[in-house]
């Protein structure tokens, strides 16, 4: 009996600790949406009050510093099931 409670104790702290963590690690990224332009063949940022209707290719992104990529830049690589790794 005290095994479950302790397990269950164990799991309600693990889960309250995910949720905190993951608004302050993913929520917290500085995220951008991106539609598809065809007049300049490619993605551009969405400006505030613009419509985003059914069918069209739009794509959420996360800015990044590029000035924190070492010199010599790093080998991107696609993994299988469309996970995507950075590699040295």
């Amino acid at each position: 009996m005290t095994y479950i409670i302790c397990c269950a104790v164990f799991f309600s702290f693990g889960f309250i600790v995910g949720s905190i963590l993951k608004s302050a690690v993913y929520d917290n990224q500085d995220w951008g949406v991106l539609k598809w332009d065809s007049k300049s063949m490619g993605f551009r940022h969405v400006q505030n009050g613009s419509f985003l209707m059914q069918g069209e290719k739009i794509i959420m992104a996360i800015n990044i510093d590029s000035s924190k990529i070492p010199d010599g830049g790093i080998k991107y690589t696609k993994r299988q099931r469309g996970h995507y790794e950075v590699g040295s």
